[in-house]
């Protein structure tokens, strides 16, 4: 009765609170504590508390767990459609409004071909009701369950990956590590983890997501420089590489025989 009263979830947060001061003070390694999220990585600097025990904690990349697309053909050329994937779990964070608003507001000199790959919530699902195909923009919905088969033939044919996420949204994705494990640049968010990891791989080109003419820069920017975007395609291969199971195992076990 006294756990179910003062709850469950609060035990369990005093707990980890507790385990987590436990292994700082317990063990001498000087690398001891081992984590995945930058940004608490970077809550921990800030705090007077933990900040006492910084050189106890060891920030290490996260694989993940995703499905890895190994593909890094590109097909895009100035005759083609320029093919953008949006995949995942569809909701309004993601962005989707601002993609579309941003594609038909005004008309590009190119082909344009969105993919839609996931299940949408209700959002999301009634706002792409409200959006139809045109002569320049192709809207695909492949609006329920992906398979693996799927997966791999979006994340093969497209030539870029939408990552604009809202601004509430700060963490990272899978989604960005299967774009980059297949050779596929993004259009990402500047703000945020994914923000972040864009701008050190420089493979993708980053948008204020609330600003309809960055969007529109971005995606004229990849029909118009081709060079630049088979750059960035170089980039998202070398991206994809460091965020592999073996190179997450690896950077584990150099943080313990350190």
């Amino acid at each position: 009765k006294r756990i179910k009263t003062f709850g469950l979830n609060k035990l369990k947060n005093l707990f980890m609170v507790f385990l987590f001061n436990f292994a700082v003070k317990k063990f001498n390694s000087p690398k001891s504590i081992l984590i995945i999220d930058e940004f608490f990585d970077s809550y921990i600097d800030n705090s007077k508390i933990l900040n006492k025990s910084r050189e106890k904690i060891l920030l290490i990349n996260d694989v993940g767990e995703v499905n890895v697309v190994k593909n890094n053909k590109n097909t895009f050329s100035k005759s083609n459609s320029l093919k953008i994937l949006v995949y995942g779990s569809l909701s309004a964070k993601k962005g989707i409004e601002q993609l579309l608003k941003s594609v038909f507001e005004q008309e590009f000199n190119f082909n344009i071909e969105i993919m839609f790959a996931g299940i949408p919530d209700d959002e999301v699902n009634e706002l792409l009701k409200k959006f139809n195909s045109t002569k320049k923009v192709n809207l695909i919905k492949h609006l329920e369950y992906v398979t693996q088969k799927l997966e791999t033939e979006l994340f093969c044919s497209c030539n870029i990956v939408w990552m604009g996420y809202s601004k509430t949204f700060l963490q990272s994705s899978g989604v960005l590590y299967q774009a980059w494990s297949a050779g596929k640049p993004v259009i990402a968010s500047s703000h945020g983890l994914i923000g972040h990891r864009v701008k050190q791989s420089n493979a993708g080109i980053l948008v204020d997501i609330d600003k309809s003419i960055e969007i529109r820069e971005a995606i004229n920017f990849f029909s118009q420089d081709v060079l630049k975007y088979r750059s960035l395609v170089k980039n998202a291969v070398v991206a994809g590489k460091k965020y592999t199971k073996k190179t997450f195992i690896n950077s584990l076990l150099d943080s313990i025989y350190e």
